[in-house]
């Protein structure tokens, strides 16, 4: 039986739409499948915590509507949701999700209680201000609460079940827009990990959907932050995550990514293994389920990319990677003050990890499958708004930094293809032979320097995509030279990206609302330097 197949009403304002609001709204959604008794000692601990975190309290439960009347009478401030005898998991907390309207939503099973106190910190975090954590050095670390890692033992007398729960070790989090199609395949895969469930977290961030991306999630999220009123971007939406993570290792996954069963393991022996690392970044496999020839290109492009990268780099990779907790709080978390779409925000912060001295390395073999659909308007549009452009409007230093010969040359291959361009404009407007045959030359090294690449998408799809490759090259240098030259210009004349003139009032002003507004940030290191 499908969540589809059992009838639930669903609120009209189940998206929250409320402005100004000074705290977000917090509810507590319970699965339980267990006998009355079990249900009876978890309620008895939650109901005084949701009590005092001012938090909603939802039980989805399977039998008969005269049940949950008589548990309504017990726990009074309780809302319960009865179900169908064989409904799963996911339906009950589907069914219970589509009750409330909050801003965070943690979940829990009677089988698998939440970490003692939890939910009282939660709601101490989302008080908390982002840039007051950061400047403290302890982020969302506040006074009284445990380091990641470091296990309680249990309070003399506390009931079994408080003392279970422990603090994952990885904290999975997923920044979602839009993705009400392609999520639950990607979350999926996160449950499908041979990692223990009870060493990592799920968080997903919903960043202002109008679609069911929320709902989608809840089958599987352990908490689920939701933005109102409209998107900031996946580097707000990672920060919030953030904000309420508890595990040493954070790990981002993007919405339209499936990990593979092992993924999430080798990132936790990584970081276990070697001390010394810091920030991981993994690779698209070679299998993008996408068709289409524009897909298969981009997608397996990006996978070749990432395999010949292997080793230490200067660059983070949002769509899969993994960063040390303690270590993404000292670089000032994401740049949401700059960044209001996926553009390069895991490049730059990858630069000040590496500035403070920290090691990234990349893993090939810590792979997961791309499942976007790329379309040749969206290729191009990717290349100059959301690289080239961001890319020359970060401050001089950063943007003529090159990090590692593949981008090198990237640059060499848009130099040589806009000379042939220029060659072969000369060529139409003199009318000369010439010229002609001269916009040949300098794409004689481009070819060269993309061999392997060609022998690569040979090998995996045959020699159409191979040849359809070198087209499809040069036209992505074309508008990367048109990007960067734009981007330079707007540097130049406007300055660095910043967010709108409302979230900047608000910004100066200080004036403390949910969702927050985007912050400016921890004050950047310069290269080659580690604070005290």
């Amino acid at each position: 039986m499908s969540v589809s197949s059992i009838e639930v009403e669903v609120p009209v304002s189940r998206s929250p739409v409320l402005r100004g609001r000074a705290a977000p709204t917090l509810s507590v959604i319970i699965s339980s499948r267990h006998d009355r008794a079990q249900l009876h000692g978890l309620l008895a601990q939650l109901t005084p915590q949701c009590a005092r975190a001012d938090a909603q309290l939802v039980v989805a439960r399977p039998g008969p509507a005269t049940e949950s009347a008589a548990l309504t009478k017990v726990f009074a401030g309780v809302t319960f949701v009865h179900a169908p005898a064989d409904a799963t998991d996911s339906q009950l907390r589907a069914l219970a999700m589509v009750q409330t309207s909050a801003d965070v939503v943690v979940f829990a099973d009677d089988w698998r209680p939440l970490e003692r106190g939890w939910i009282e910190t939660v709601r101490r975090r989302l008080s908390a201000e982002p840039e007051a954590q950061v400047e403290s050095g302890v982020a969302h670390r506040l006074a009284g609460e445990r380091l990641p890692g470091e296990r309680p033992a249990p309070a003399d007398g506390a009931p079994p079940l408080a003392a279970a729960a422990q603090p994952p070790y990885l904290s999975v989090i997923v920044p979602v827009y839009q993705g009400a199609r392609v999520l639950p395949e990607s979350l999926a895969a996160l449950v499908r990990s041979d990692l223990p469930r009870a060493q990592w977290e799920l968080i997903v961030v919903d960043d202002a959907s109008t679609d069911d991306s929320a709902l989608a999630a809840a089958p599987f999220a352990d908490l689920i932050v939701r933005i109102p009123n409209k998107p900031y971007g996946p580097a707000y939406a990672r920060n919030r995550g953030y904000q309420l993570a508890r595990g040493e290792v954070l790990v981002f996954v993007d919405a339209d990514v499936s990990v593979h069963p092992e993924t999430l393991g080798r990132f936790a022996a990584a970081f276990a293994g070697d001390p010394d690392v810091s920030a991981i970044s993994g690779s698209y496999d070679d299998r993008p389920p996408a068709g289409g020839l524009v897909s298969r290109y981009r997608n397996l492009l990006q996978h070749f990319h990432h395999q010949q990268g292997a080793g230490p780099v200067d660059r983070f990779w949002a769509c899969c990677g993994a960063v040390r907790s303690n270590v993404f709080a000292e670089a000032g978390m994401y740049d949401e003050w700059r960044f209001r779409r996926p553009q390069i925000e895991d490049i730059e912060l990858g630069r000040r990890i590496r500035a403070l001295g920290y090691r990234a390395v990349l893993r090939p073999d810590i792979q997961a499958t791309h499942l976007k659909r790329w379309t040749l308007g969206g290729m191009v549009a990717n290349t100059v708004h959301d690289r080239g452009m961001p890319w020359m409007r970060l401050d001089p230093e950063e943007a003529g930094r090159g990090d590692r010969p593949q981008r090198s040359v990237q640059v060499v291959n848009t130099g040589f293809t806009w000379l042939a361009i220029t060659l072969g404009a000369l060529a139409l407007v003199l009318g000369s032979a010439w010229y002609a045959l001269a916009t040949l030359a300098p794409l004689t090294p481009v070819l060269y320097n993309n061999r392997r690449q060609y022998a690569f998408f040979r090998r995996t799809s045959g020699l159409g995509l191979a040849l359809a490759a070198v087209p499809l090259d040069l036209l992505t240098y074309a508008v990367n030279g048109v990007g960067l030259v734009a981007g330079w210009v707007l540097r130049e004349v406007v300055g660095e990206p910043k967010p709108d003139a409302t979230v900047q009032a608000f910004a100066e002003v200080g004036i403390k609302t949910w969702p927050p507004v985007p912050t400016r940030g921890a004050a950047r290191t310069p290269p080659g330097t580690r604070p005290a």
